[in-house]
């Protein structure tokens, strides 16, 4: 849903953004975290490479969804919303993780009461 939602929103009129080349510019700030050492420890700890980095993505991929959406950002903006995303992931991943855990467990809660309310 995250992808889909924001894949739609990179094609909204007024907000419009290309998303394959921002996806490619996360995927580039998530490979450069674990290249100097900013998310080793969130590796190290999971011993699951991978899955850390697609975490960070996904991560990433959430807060430019929120931030575009919610500040009503334009082209115009993504060099900005870029770098300050790139500053958060050197300084606060954790935070970024911790966004994501949240909109996940939001996502699963609403999916749960959706087929609960359909199965009565």
């Amino acid at each position: 849903p995250l992808a889909l939602k924001t894949y739609k929103l990179s094609t909204d009129e007024d907000q419009n953004f290309p998303f394959a080349v921002l996806s490619i510019n996360l995927t580039l700030m998530a490979l450069q975290a674990l290249e100097t050492g900013v998310i080793s420890r969130l590796c190290n700890k999971r011993q699951q490479v991978i899955s850390c980095l697609n975490d960070i993505y996904t991560a990433c991929l959430l807060r430019l969804y929120t931030v575009w959406k919610t500040e009503r950002k334009t082209i115009v903006d993504s060099g900005p919303v870029l770098d300050d995303l790139r500053a958060t992931l050197a300084d606060r991943p954790r935070q970024l993780l911790s966004e994501l855990e949240k909109y996940q467990t939001k996502v699963w809660t609403e999916a749960s009461r959706r087929r609960s309310s359909t199965q009565l």
